[in-house]
């Protein structure tokens, strides 16, 4: 009798336990479906159908906000200020009533997540593989735009390429390094880290087997890395790198990332904030690099918030780097190009000529148009000649500020989502002539992000002399004025503007898989820019204040084309063996195509909220 009376307390407890359970999955769930609208109105709503399902059983429930992680320990923990709750806890405590035996306390818990929608963008780098010529050019890039020295192996930048670490894991680590809230992603965005302190988050995640791929060779790469890193390098914040929007789900940012880009995006980003043009020998000339604007290459969030206002703060984006690069060569010396010197001479006439007629000067041609002067009154004299020494000509290529953004989405109950982006493909614009080249100087190429000004490179300079005749006997003349009366240069500029489309991704790929690219190209973006190099015209300009070429002049007739004649085929020489060079650069270090932009799209739609503990 004993037996069957505890039996019966025994199933009461049983009872009980199981209707608290109960109650407590469905105060989750209920607490989860309203996080969107905050932790206050989840509360609200898991109290409510605590008390709602407990009925006449005595209860007392508690729901709590906070983030879920299934990979920690605890996988729950209370969102503090400034975390966006992603998961409700439900905790109901109370007693089984007792009828033989003593009292027994009962607790039930719950854990459940919002499932919301999530869209992701990626740009994928043009660089696949790197091989023994394309190491040593990287190495030369990297150190030189961190100001410093880096020695990787071919093995260790393929380590790089070839493995990936989850998103989320890489933002918990470098909270820890930061001293972060944990949790607290739009702090973490907006914290101040060094280069060093970025790499070593990644080393980090390495050393405890996080990532997929050739972790060893890719760690081996990262520490060497992270020791040439020199001191003093500028902060960066990630935000400015990845664009994760606010209040995003812990499950939207459990998404792959490529070692070798994000490294990459760390490097240009620190270049972009100091005053270092970095030099790398293409083998047919030196290139300096300056990036303007480092790349965004991930960005996720919620689609609904995007379409709403594509451009403002919740906007999905990327887009990439923005680079300067400058190529400085030297023409031959003209003096002794043949045929030169004798055909410019033969310009005296209709030089002077078309500057008396269009600049309203009053020069003669030579000395002898003033034999006719007893008086001593003073001539101006046109005085043409070849520019001496090997003129500099200045070959700058800005490229980049490709991108893309998510414009709409559907989700619907049946049949396919889809994602809506606009993208723009890459811009070029290429300057052919005189730029500043020295950092002391005001103008200089690399000091800000505005368009440098390019001028002309002078070929012949067409100067004037002041001189008298008293009694039909030439007295000595003034010293010359070099290009005061102007001259002939060379000069060539180009804009390429990037390719809009407009593209839906068609069931894209859920967040945390591999996301599915679309290529959009730039037609004829190369050849547009090769035929600005190989038809750099050669033409007359006017004299400008303080010296130099200035306005552009229309000077026509056979002996100017015979100096044209003499001029163009040396220059298409010397610069067409440069463009290949010099995109391939971009293409193989940077991974910048002028020809296409490669756009990765991902998205999940979500659903009702799911019980995960």
């Amino acid at each position: 009798m004993v037996i069957l009376l505890g039996l019966i307390d025994l199933g009461f407890l049983y009872y009980y336990k199981r209707e608290y359970q109960k109650a407590a999955d469905l105060a989750a769930l209920a607490g989860a479906r309203h996080l969107p609208t905050g932790c206050n109105a989840a509360q609200l709503a898991g109290i409510d159908s605590a008390n709602a399902n407990l009925g006449q059983h005595t209860g007392t429930p508690a729901i709590q906000c906070g983030v879920w992680k299934a990979s920690t320990t605890p996988s729950f923990t209370l969102a503090g200020p400034g975390v966006n709750p992603t998961a409700v806890r439900a905790v109901i405590l109370g007693s089984a009533p007792s009828f033989f035996l003593p009292a027994r306390n009962l607790s039930a818990e719950a854990v459940a997540t919002a499932n919301r929608r999530t869209a992701a963008l990626n740009l994928r780098s043009t660089i696949a593989s790197v091989n023994t010529s394309k190491s040593q050019t990287l190495n030369a890039l990297f150190g030189n735009l961190l100001g410093g020295s880096v020695s990787l192996s071919v093995g260790a930048w393929n380590g790089l390429l070839n493995t990936d670490v989850q998103l989320l894991d890489y933002l918990d680590a470098l909270a820890v390094n930061l001293g972060v809230q944990a949790g607290n992603y739009d702090a973490l965005l907006q914290t101040n880290a060094s280069v060093g302190q970025l790499v070593d988050a990644a080393i980090d995640l390495m050393e405890r087997g996080k990532g997929t791929g050739d972790i060893g060779a890719a760690l081996g790469g990262l520490e060497l890395l992270r020791a040439a890193i020199p001191p003093g390098t500028p902060l960066l914040k990630l935000g400015d790198l990845l664009s994760i929007q606010s209040g995003t789900d812990t499950s939207g940012l459990d998404l792959p990332l490529q070692v070798f880009q994000m490294v990459q995006a760390f490097v240009q980003a620190a270049n972009s904030k100091n005053a270092i043009a970095a030099t790398v020998n293409l083998g047919v000339a030196n290139v300096q690099v300056k990036v303007l604007e480092p790349p965004q290459i991930s960005a996720v969030g919620d689609p609904e918030l995007a379409r709403q206002n594509p451009d403002g703060v919740n906007r999905i984006y990327v887009r990439t780097a923005q680079v300067r690069t400058l190529i400085s060569v030297n023409l031959p010396a003209l003096s002794g190009v043949t045929g030169l010197v004798n055909s410019v001479l033969n310009l005296l006439s209709p030089i002077t000529t078309l500057l008396n007629n269009v600049l309203s000067l009053n020069l003669v041609a030579t000395l002898s148009g003033l034999l006719g002067s007893l008086l001593g009154i003073p001539y101006e004299v046109t005085d043409i000649q070849v520019v001496p020494g090997s003129p500099r000509l200045d070959i700058s290529l800005d490229a980049g500020a490709g991108h893309a953004k998510v414009t709409n989405y559907s989700c619907p109950a049946t049949g396919n989502k889809q994602l809506n982006t606009s993208i723009e493909t890459t811009v070029a614009d290429l300057r052919i002539g005189q730029l500043q080249t020295n950092p002391a100087l005001p103008g200089y190429i690399f000091a800000s992000n505005s368009p440098p000004s390019v001028g002309p490179v002078p070929l012949v300079d067409v100067g004037i002399k002041t001189c008298r005749v008293f009694l039909l006997v030439a007295s000595t003349c003034q010293a010359r004025r070099p290009f005061a009366a102007g001259g002939i240069g060379l000069m060539g500029q180009t804009s390429v503007a990037g390719a809009p489309y407009t593209h839906t991704f068609v069931n894209p790929p859920e967040i945390e898989e591999e996301p599915v690219y679309e290529t959009f190209t730039t037609q004829n973006i190369v050849n547009s820019l090769a035929s600005t190099v190989s038809g750099v015209q050669i033409q007359m300009y006017g004299p400008k204040s303080g010296g130099g070429l200035g306005g552009l002049l229309n000077l026509v007739g056979a002996a100017f084309n015979t100096v044209k004649g003499i001029l163009e085929p040396l220059i298409k020489n010397l610069l067409s063996p440069l463009l290949d060079p010099l995109v391939n650069f971009l293409l193989d270090t940077l991974g910048l195509d002028l020809a296409k932009l490669e756009v990765g799209g991902r998205m999940s739609c979500g659903g009702d909220a799911a019980l995960v503990e």
